[in-house]
C-alpha cells in the first residue's frame, strides 16, 4: 500500500483550485507530492502545480463512493475535500459556512487558516509565459485601454439567472473606453494559462464559478457575484472590492461601476508576461482546451 496521504476530489476546476492550497500545504508538511484522485476530464488543471500527483480516475462527481474505495485501497490515508455527491453518504456539512469552506474544514484545516491567504496561498508553480503571453496579446489586439474582464453567463454548477443585465451593463459603460473581455469565449489549452490576462487585467467581474476561485492566484481586484444560497454560495479567497448576492445585481449596478472605475483608476503592478517568476511547464504537450465554463 502506498504511505501517502491522499486526496479525493472529483469536482470541476472551481473545486479543484479551491482546495489546492491545501494540497501544497500537505506536501510541505510530508515532503512529498500529494496524491489527487481527480475525474479525468479536470485532471489537466492539475499540470500546473509541482506538488501533487495526478492520479486519474473515470468517475463523475456523484460516484465519489467508488472513488473512496479506489482510493482506500490505495493509499495509507485517504482526505475526501468533496463535500457533496448523490452516493456520499457521509456528507461533510458543518453549520455556517459553505461548501467551499467546508472543504478544508473535511480535510482537518480551520476556518481561519481558510481565510489566511497569505499563509494558505494558491500557487501554480508550473505557469507557461508563452501560453499566457499568447492569449494577452490576442486579447489586447495592441490596445493600451484598460481590460475589463468579466464571467457570467457559462457557469454551470452555480448559474447566474441575471447574468445579461451584468453583462450589458459593463459593454454600455465601459466598452468604448475599456477592452471589455467576455472570459466565456476564451479557451485555454490549460485554465490556468488564463492566469496572465488576470495579472494584466484592471479588474475582473465575476460570477460565483471557477473564475472566482482560480483568481485567488492573481491580485487582479474582483467584483463577486455570489450564489444566494448560504450553502452554495462560494467565500472568494482573491482579492475583492466589491461582493454581493446574484439577487442584489440589479439594484447595485451603480456599485459596480464605482468599482470597476475605482480599479481602473487605481494603479496596481502588472506582472509582465516576460516576468512571471513560476517556471515553464514541463512534460506533455497540451490536449484539449480548457474553458472557464468547464
Amino acid at each position: 500500500m502506498d504511505p501517502r496521504t491522499a486526496m479525493i476530489l472529483l469536482g470541476k476546476y472551481g473545486d479543484i483550485c479551491n482546495v489546492l492550497p491545501v494540497a501544497r500545504a500537505l506536501a510541505a508538511e510530508h515532503g512529498y507530492k500529494i496524491p489527487m484522485i481527480v475525474s479525468a476530464r479536470f485532471a489537466n488543471v492539475l499540470h500546473g502545480a509541482s506538488y501533487v500527483e495526478i492520479d486519474m480516475v473515470h468517475y463523475q462527481w456523484p460516484r465519489v463512493d467508488l472513488a473512496q474505495k479506489y482510493a482506500e485501497a490505495k493509499y495509507d490515508r485517504v482526505l475526501c475535500p468533496q463535500v457533496w455527491g448523490k452516493f456520499y453518504g457521509a456528507a461533510f456539512r458543518p453549520g455556517g459556512v459553505p461548501y467551499n469552506v467546508a472543504a478544508w474544514m473535511a480535510c482537518g484545516f480551520t476556518v481561519e487558516q481558510f481565510r489566511d491567504t497569505k499563509a494558505f496561498p494558491l500557487i501554480f508553480d508550473l505557469r507557461d509565459s508563452e501560453r499566457e503571453g499568447s492569449i494577452v496579446s490576442r486579447a489586447r489586439k495592441q490596445s493600451s485601454k484598460p481590460i475589463v474582464i468579466y464571467h457570467l453567463g457559462c457557469g454551470a454548477s452555480s448559474p447566474f439567472p441575471s447574468h445579461y443585465v451584468v453583462r450589458e451593463a459593463i459593454g454600455r459603460r465601459w466598452g468604448k473606453d475599456c477592452i471589455c473581455i467576455d472570459l466565456c469565449a476564451i479557451k485555454a489549452a490549460r485554465l490556468y494559462d488564463m492566469l496572465g490576462l488576470y495579472d494584466a487585467a484592471s479588474v475582473l467581474v465575476t460570477a460565483d464559478t471557477s473564475a472566482l476561485h482560480l483568481a485567488a492566484a492573481s491580485k487582479v481586484p474582483v467584483v463577486a457575484y455570489i450564489n444566494d444560497n448560504d450553502w452554495r454560495g462560494s467565500e472568494p479567497r482573491c482579492n475583492v472590492m466589491l461582493k454581493m448576492r446574484y439577487a442584489e445585481c440589479l439594484k447595485r449596478v451603480k456599485e459596480l461601476h464605482r468599482a470597476i472605475s475605482e480599479a481602473i483608476h487605481t494603479s496596481r503592478t502588472v506582472v509582465s508576461n516576460l516576468e512571471i517568476a513560476q517556471p515553464p511547464v514541463v512534460g506533455a504537450e497540451p490536449s484539449g482546451l480548457a474553458s472557464l465554463s468547464s
